[in-house]
């Protein structure tokens, strides 16, 4: 007895859609209603993000969003001509890292001095993010700020 699959099983293959240009048309036009959808809806129920902005008056603290407040913390408290390059050459240390590492041995345990500096550089980065979002505006560095602009322009 020969086994038949279950799409053989009702005789003959019968001519189907094609896929190209059937099936694009039909993904198609649901795109464009779902994007007609949501586009007549933002249209009649806008929403605001924030309370509007006075161009005239800047805001007290500046901060980075939360993926860069690490790096910023650590910024404030390098030299100027410092900090950039020192996170330039950490970055490609990290892309030429497994071209140098020839180690045959991959388990963790055997491994214990890579893997304790790069958990201290997560906790490190951690910290430093932590500490970033606790802390207030960013020293000058010797630096006079300027003037309002709202005190200027009323002169």
């Amino acid at each position: 007895m020969s086994q038949t699959r279950p799409d053989q099983a009702s005789g003959p293959a019968k001519p189907g859609r094609p896929f190209f240009p059937n099936h694009l048309l039909d993904q198609m036009i649901v795109v464009y209603i779902t994007l007609g959808i949501v586009l007549t809806l933002a249209l009649l129920f806008p929403f605001d993000l924030a309370e509007r902005v006075d161009p005239m008056q800047g805001p007290s603290v500046v901060k980075p969003e939360w993926y860069f407040l690490g790096i910023y913390q650590a910024l404030k408290y390098m030299p100027v001509g410092i900090g950039v390059p020192l996170f330039l050459l950490a970055a490609l240390a990290l892309v030429v890292w497994p071209f140098l590492d020839r180690s045959a041995e991959r388990h963790p345990s055997k491994r214990v001095r890579p893997i304790a500096i790069g958990m201290g550089v997560g906790i490190l980065i951690l910290a430093l993010t932590i500490w970033g979002h606790f802390s207030g505006a960013p020293r000058s560095q010797g630096k006079s700020a300027p003037p309002h602009t709202t005190e200027s322009m009323q002169r």
